[in-house]
């Protein structure tokens, strides 16, 4: 699969938003729901764009996710055991 990069642009509020409003688009589409946005650029490495997102409605068409925290050894988890572990306790 080959990967080609992606247009990036971030924008400051409109007049009339509150301070903490942000714009971001990646390759024209706006990403909405945005708690937290960091930006991470250190020397000689590929700058790096971290979001963390509000996600009221999801839909993950995948058996295991993906993830790795900080350097070191990738990790897999599966969907439903993420899913049951957010699930809020049934009253029966």
């Amino acid at each position: 699969m080959e990967h080609k990069i992606q247009k990036v642009e971030i924008k400051g509020r409109k007049d009339g938003e509150v301070l903490s409003h942000i714009h971001l688009f990646i390759e024209g589409t706006e990403i909405r729901n945005i708690r937290n946005l960091e930006i991470k650029i250190e020397p000689n490495k590929i700058p790096r764009l971290i979001l963390d997102l509000n996600l009221w409605d999801i839909s993950i068409d995948s058996e295991f996710l993906m993830y790795q925290k900080g350097v070191g050894s990738v990790n897999f988890v599966k969907v439903n055991e993420i899913l049951a572990d957010d699930m809020p306790a049934s009253d029966s």
